[in-house]
């Protein structure tokens, strides 16, 4: 959810942009669209496009089948993929370590630990 800033016609501060292949950023916040297929987010895509800073150009990438980046004509960026399969892992007792588990492990939501 986001909401506009009654009164507000400036851009928010900051900027977005690409640099030796690292995205770099001093924007206060981005926004996430996330979809089934490269069908379903290049709708968004095209809406947020006119008018907008392209930082990435959406197309497939190493971990997805669709990722892109832009700042839209407000100064609000976006961050845009397609959803990828979740893979399964497994720990046996030998391969933990106390500590050292991923952030998902054990209960199958990303940063949660069981």
């Amino acid at each position: 959810m986001a909401y506009d800033v009654p009164g507000r016609d400036q851009p928010f501060p900051g900027a977005t942009r690409r640099q030796h292949g690292v995205t770099v950023t001093d924007s206060p916040f981005f926004l996430s669209v996330r979809g089934d297929s490269l069908n379903d987010v290049g709708q968004y895509w095209n809406g947020l496009a006119d008018g907008a800073t392209i930082v990435e150009p959406l197309a497939s990438s190493a971990w997805s089948a669709g990722f892109g980046m832009l700042t839209d004509r407000f100064g609000v960026t976006w961050s845009i993929d397609v959803a990828t399969p979740q893979t399964s892992w497994t720990a046996s007792s030998a391969d933990v370590v106390p500590g050292a588990l991923p952030p998902d492990a054990g209960d199958g939501g990303p940063g949660r630990r069981a």
